[in-house]
């Protein structure tokens, strides 16, 4: 599974990144609403999640996408009908050399 820092991560990959309270890794509930964010985004055909991680009071979700574009507002819509008051970022990532 990819990593943020392997060089096979694609022009076309968003990274969703979550803030939780407290330096450790994510609470059972945390990742229940991850899993959630997980299955909406398979379901709607949203785009191929490949990679997800926790730690350090921080949770993210790599997801691979046709256009990046038109996929950012499908997410968001996606996190608030999951969790309305969760605090995210959406990243656009780019492939270095």
């Amino acid at each position: 599974m990819p990593t943020l820092h392997d060089k096979t991560v694609a022009h076309n990959t968003l990274r969703i990144v979550f803030k939780w309270p407290g330096d450790d890794f994510a609470s059972r509930q945390e990742l229940a609403i991850r899993d959630k964010i997980v299955d909406h985004i398979r379901e709607r055909g949203v785009g191929k999640v490949i990679h997800v991680a926790t730690g350090m009071g921080w949770m993210d979700i790599l997801i691979e996408v046709e256009d990046k574009d038109n996929t950012t507002p499908k997410l968001e819509a996606i996190i608030k009908e999951t969790e309305p008051a969760i605090t995210y970022t959406i990243e656009n990532l780019e492939r270095t050399p």
